[in-house]
């Protein structure tokens, strides 16, 4: 008798190397996802099953007065300003990351 073939999708091993080996190069997930031509959500799938560690990225200030400091830019912004209330970035300074 032979094995039972398994079902389902091979795991792509050679397209996980690449993620790791550019993670290891100090790249972030986008900056991964770019040159791969895949989404973020892939990436991370990749680096979880690789083992690898999720990065710690930075807390996001608290609320004083309706308004909390963007981490990169140090302006008081309103809560609007930010993609959703735990992000640490505002909307204005994440769209300028992603155009470079």
């Amino acid at each position: 008798m032979s094995p039972k073939p398994k079902m389902g999708r091979p795991p792509a091993e050679k397209l996980r190397k690449r993620i790791v080996k550019l993670r290891k190069a100090g790249k972030t997930q986008e900056q991964i996802a770019s040159a791969i031509k895949r989404t973020r959500d892939v990436v991370a799938y990749h680096l979880r099953e690789a083992g690898l560690a999720r990065r710690v990225y930075r807390e996001s200030a608290p609320v004083k007065y309706g308004k909390r400091l963007c981490a990169q830019c140090n302006k008081s912004k309103t809560i609007g300003a930010f993609p959703s209330p735990r992000d640490a970035v505002c909307r204005k300074c994440y769209r300028d990351r992603a155009k470079n």
